[in-house]
């Protein structure tokens, strides 16, 4: 029998056969295995820890409308003269401020207008770059 010695009618089991199980009952080696385990497995929590603390979005989600980057975008809507200036109203319903292109010739047309799209005081604008008629928006 390989692994296993008969002995007065029960099987003792022989832990030659069994590699790294053979230091069972206090070997060195099993040792080091364990606290290896051990060890990787703490770090796994810790780094584990850290990624949840930090958000799903690695902390990305602590900004306010003063300090986020401001995006270049394309706005395509309805020119529309408001209390604060011109606007463009997105299809959408959404407005935002003009600024950088005098567009007060097109109230009342649909244009599309690409520019830095940012947010101050619950105000939305656009530094308006390049701007086109719009026939299909």
């Amino acid at each position: 029998m390989t692994g296993a010695a008969a002995t007065k009618g029960r099987t003792q089991i022989c832990y030659k056969d069994w590699g790294i199980l053979s230091t069972i009952g206090g070997g060195k080696k099993m040792r080091k295995h364990i606290l290896i385990l051990v060890l990787a497995t703490f770090a796994l929590v810790a780094v584990a820890g850290a990624a949840a603390a930090e958000g799903r979005d690695g902390g990305f989600n602590n900004y306010t409308p003063f300090n986020w980057v401001a995006a270049k975008d394309t706005i395509a809507g309805l020119v529309e003269r408001t209390d604060r200036g011109i606007a463009i109203v997105s299809n959408d319903g959404h407005k935002y401020v003009v600024s950088g292109k005098d567009l007060s010739n097109y109230v009342g047309k649909k244009v599309a207008a690409t520019g830095e799209v940012s947010t101050a005081g619950g105000n939305d604008t656009i530094a308006v770059s390049s701007y086109a008629i719009c026939l299909f928006c």
